[in-house]
């Protein structure tokens, strides 16, 4: 008799347990959604009002609203290019090699001085008159969490309103700009990153971006277009996808596979047109404690310590690497570094070491983006608040059971499961902070 009641107790208690997983994973991919939603809201009105006060009437002539967006370049705007030697002996497709390639640094270097693919493009007149600059300064670097820019994909239907910063609590809003950064449509590497299952999952169908398709990001200083030429998978370590360049280009990052942090996806499109106006200088000012360094505990996307959780060295260059195609071009593509090592500051596309504040900042190490996303594996400082919720969930639960016991057992179910749910709530928010920022 006794064992019978204990069979069946173990039993209600992994039923249990199996159905509070099922509530987390609901919570995961529909709880955070509402909650990214709700923020977007917000974000979008935030932003057309900054985009009115900035712009006034002129705010009209850049928007991207009722605008028949093209999802890519036609083929009769592109000019083919002599491709690089392809990285491991063949080009395109999509998948990791592992093994040492000569070509890899050369690979690397072509992509950071600006052969983004294998095509160039002629012909702009496609593109929507609403994609223009609007000659206006470049705004002050915005507080965290406050809305820089709205991007729009036609190609997987994704139009978002960006905030600044990458942190989690930014990342929780929407589509978040790397501080230290460009802003899309400024000269350089603007990059922004994004959840790929959470949140909204907004860079969800990244991998689905073929060569040329169009990306469309507005701000205070126009509407821009870029054009996707490289698809790469890297480690988490190789933060060179975020290192100045001296091309123009957008910079799209999130977590590779999906449901994991293991590696990430990086989606790199060139700018299609003229730059606005740009101050180095701004970059680096205000808005720091957010910035992508190497002792932010909140930044997601990038672990440059790797598993010791040491901050990374100032500037980074490949040594033994894992092979990692590009999706759609034809050119070489970088491939996912396995063992970084330190290196001189970077480099110009002629060589020289040049004067770019930009990269004066990031071999001086300070708010540079080597350190980005050291927070891979979530905020620790969570632990305790989960803890404690999860203990205060408990003892809900408990109490439900036990006034079940005493009195009616439905009565107190129907009166207990309203707190329950909220305390469970609570629990699963802190939860969530312990896992990968940027799934």
């Amino acid at each position: 008799m006794n064992l019978s009641r204990w069979i069946g107790r173990i039993g209600r208690t992994l039923i249990g347990s199996g159905v509070l997983i099922l509530l987390f994973v609901a919570y995961q991919l529909w709880g955070t959604s509402l909650q990214e939603s709700r923020a977007q809201r917000e974000l979008g009105s935030d932003f057309e009002t900054t985009l009115n006060e900035a712009l006034g009437d002129g705010a009209a002539a850049i928007s991207l609203d009722g605008v028949e967006l093209p999802t890519a370049l036609d083929e009769s705007a592109l000019a083919e290019v002599t491709p690089a030697a392809s990285v491991g002996g063949g080009s395109g497709g999509t998948g990791d090699t592992t093994g040492d390639s000569g070509g890899t640094d050369d690979a690397r270097a072509e992509l950071a001085s600006g052969s983004l693919a294998s095509t160039r493009v002629l012909d702009t007149s496609g593109l929507p008159g609403t994609v223009r600059n609007t000659d206006v300064p470049p705004p002050p670097t915005a507080p965290e969490g406050e809305a820089v820019a709205r991007i729009v994909i036609p190609r997987i239907d994704l139009d978002k309103t960006v905030v600044e910063g990458v942190t989690t609590s930014a990342l929780k809003k929407g589509p978040g700009h790397y501080p230290g950064t460009p802003l899309p449509g400024q000269p350089g590497n603007a990059a922004i990153a994004g959840h790929r299952t959470t949140y909204g999952a907004p860079f969800g169908d990244l991998d689905k971006l073929e060569e040329n398709d169009l990306i469309y990001v507005t701000t205070v200083q126009g509407s821009f277009a870029y054009r996707v030429t490289d698809t790469l998978i890297v480690s988490p370590r190789d933060v060179w996808v975020l290192d100045p360049t001296d091309d123009n280009r957008l910079t799209l990052t999130t977590c590779h596979p999906k449901w994991t942090a293991r590696q990430r996806m990086i989606v790199v499109a060139e700018l299609v047109g003229e730059p606005a106006t740009f101050n180095p200088d701004a970059l680096f000012t205000g808005g720091t404690s957010s910035g992508a360094r190497a002792d932010n505990p909140d930044d997601p996307t990038f672990n440059s310590g790797g598993d010791t959780g040491q901050a990374a060295p100032a500037t980074t260059t490949p040594g033994a690497s894992t092979s990692t195609t590009a999706a759609t071009p034809a050119t070489s593509t970088p491939t996912a570094s396995t063992a970084p090592t330190t290196s001189a500051a970077p480099t110009n596309a002629d060589g020289g070491s040049g004067d770019d504040p930009r990269r004066a900042v990031v071999a001086a190490g300070s708010d540079t983006l080597e350190g980005a996303d050291a927070g891979l594996a979530g905020r620790s400082e969570s632990i305790v608040p989960a803890v404690i919720w999860g203990l205060l969930a408990a003892a809900v639960a408990l109490g439900i059971w036990l006034l079940s016991e005493r009195w009616r057992r439905w009565p107190a179910y129907l009166l207990g499961a309203p707190v329950f749910l909220v305390v469970l709530f609570v629990f699963f928010e802190n939860v969530s902070l312990l896992l990968p920022a940027n799934v």
